[in-house]
């Protein structure tokens, strides 16, 4: 039955490489003009085989490059807490005990993310250069067990060339990856030890044991696979490997996990592939700039070397064009007065490229412009605070079709992170975590990056301008400072301009802190009002006193207000 499903597999896998050809040939002239390195879709490269051999200008490879580096420092800035997990519920997020799980699990997390064995940074600076190059990162979050016997999270990126995938029924995830690679005999034999090989493998394991042979790992839904129809109904997943020379299945195992994450940029509706816009519009402009610089090039060679006009019957030998040479002229036979100059330029008036360097300049801005470089700085020609939130709100919408795709990508591959570290018992036992408060709640996440800091920083000019307005109009009634709550303004403000978390203490302490200022304003307005009181009271028992001492009045039986 084995030999009877990596038959089927074979050919399920044929069919979706033959209709992606178009794609990779596609995916090979983008590769051509803006990433050299990676133009191995249609052909295969010899080892140390020149990259960018037949280009003439090298901008449309950088501001490629650029762009894929700018991904990495914006997605993921180097020294800061660029994401972090919380639930869908802020109150709970607000929770003591649930903020310091949720504070233990990031700092695991990142922790276990840029140990050097899981292979995060390489894989994610490949994912980033081909994410902006082509549209699509295909990567692979896996446990592996080092030569020390530790077992630690393992990501790779691989080439979009050897894969072919299927979306499921919403379109948004995939339900079935096939991933060619090539493998030594020494390797396969390390890898399946329990498998039948073919009789090609086993000769190569005594001779030849690095020779390579194709194979293919598929990982598909197991209610689909004829295999594990009813074998494993608990597994949601499968996960095969067979020799795609022979059709010869190698490994079929149940996974928990589909393992791989496909982050696109945009898609086209009906196709599972992504594309990168900034590719695909600097395409054209990539090509023209390369045949611009090839005549320009031209143009100033001959401008600075001009090719020569002779008469045959004028020059005694060879023409010599090197400096210290000399050619000789028949001073005889030849009269230059009457037959012209024996040498001349061919073009008298020289080249003028002038017009070539204005249009490969014009061609550098526009690449620049398509790739997404002119919008990623910050705008900082602003002199006031209505123009600089005008200048940050524009950064904001130049910038949210980068950061929108590219942030859900980054949450996708950061819960399949989560779920290997779980499985990894990195949090603790599972048994642990399904008596902790956060048992049966999904975790989401929040990034820091500039576009969130320019998010944050406009609060800042929104701030300035509410309390301006609410000051203005407390000149004309005081009732105006009630229209806003200005605690909860100088609070995003103050978080807006970046300060430590520290400075602004929690809802509940400000909170606290308000009421505990309330009450004692409220104590100091009681003992001023008991104050003015026992003013009032003295001054009466005085008054009463005196009237009284009036109403006894003098000897004489006389008052000031007439007979006692």
């Amino acid at each position: 039955m084995a030999d009877d499903n990596a038959k089927e597999l074979c050919r399920r896998e044929e069919r979706l490489f033959d209709k992606k050809a178009n794609l990779d040939a596609l995916n090979q002239e983008i590769a051509l003009n803006f990433r050299p390195q990676r133009a191995d879709f249609t052909v295969e490269r010899a080892l140390g085989e020149e990259f960018a051999l037949d280009l003439m200008d090298s901008e449309p490879i950088r501001c490629c490059r650029e762009l894929g580096d700018a991904r990495a420092a914006m997605l993921r800035p180097g020294g800061r807490e660029w994401f972090r997990a919380k639930l869908n519920d802020q109150q709970m997020n607000g929770d003591p005990a649930i903020k310091g799980l949720l504070d233990q699990m990031n700092e695991i997390a990142r922790t276990a993310i840029y140990d050097p064995s899981t292979g995060f940074v390489r894989a994610e600076k490949e994912a980033d250069h081909d994410m902006v190059t082509f549209g699509n990162a295909v990567k692979s979050v896996e446990t592996t067990i080092d030569r020390k016997g530790r077992r630690h999270m393992l990501e790779r990126t691989w080439h979009q060339r050897d894969c072919a995938w299927l979306d499921d029924e919403t379109g948004v995830r995939q339900d079935f990856m096939a991933r060619r690679f090539k493998a030594s005999a020494r390797h396969i034999k390390k890898q399946f030890p329990k498998a039948e090989l073919h009789s090609s493998i086993v000769r190569a394991l005594d001779k030849t044991p690095d020779q390579e042979f194709k194979l293919c790992h598929v990982m598909m839904l197991a209610e689909e696979y004829e295999g594990y129809k009813d074998q494993h109904p608990k597994q949601p997943w499968v996960s095969l490997y067979y020799d795609s020379e022979h059709k010869m299945m190698l490994s079929e195992r149940p996974s928990e996990r589909f393992r791989y994450i496909v982050d696109r940029w945009e898609t086209i509706p009906g196709s599972q592939y992504g594309y990168s816009p900034a590719a695909m519009t600097a395409l054209p402009d990539g090509r023209g700039i390369q045949t611009m610089a090839r005549v320009l090039l031209e143009a100033g060679e001959k401008a600075l070397d001009p090719p020569l006009k002779a008469s045959r019957k004028g020059i005694t030998g060879e023409i010599r064009t090197g400096a210290a040479q000399i050619t000789w002229i028949d001073g005889t036979g030849y009269d230059e007065r009457v037959m012209g100059p024996a040498i001349e330029p061919l073009f008298p008036d020289g080249f003028k490229p002038a017009l070539g360097i204005d249009l490969i300049n014009r061609t550098t801005l526009a690449l620049r412009d398509t790739w997404y470089l002119t919008k990623l700085t910050l705008p900082t020609q602003a002199k006031t605070a209505y123009e600089t939130a005008q200048l940050v709100e524009e950064f904001i919408r130049a910038n949210i079709p980068l950061f929108e795709p590219w942030e859900a990508g980054m949450a996708v591959l950061l819960d399949e992170i989560f779920a290997v570290l779980i499985e990894m018992h990195a949090f603790g036992h599972p048994l642990e975590l399904a008596r902790s408060p956060l048992s049966g709640r999904d975790l989401v996440f929040a990034f820091q990056n500039p576009l969130q800091d320019a998010i944050e920083k406009n609060k800042v000019n929104q701030a300035q301008q509410a309390l301006g307005i609410v000051a203005g109009a407390m000149q004309i009634d005081p009732n105006a400072a009630h229209a806003v709550d200005a605690v909860k303004i100088v609070r995003s403000a103050v978080q807006g301009t970046g300060a430590p978390a520290d400075w602004t203490p929690d809802e509940d302490v400000t909170g606290q802190k308000i009421a505990a200022a309330q009450q004692g304003a409220g104590i100091v307005n009681a003992l001023n009002t008991a104050g003015q009181a026992a003013d009032v009271v003295n001054t009466g028992a005085e008054a009463a006193a005196k009237l009284q001492q009036v109403r006894q009045g003098a000897n004489d039986g006389s008052g000031a207000y007439g007979p006692v």
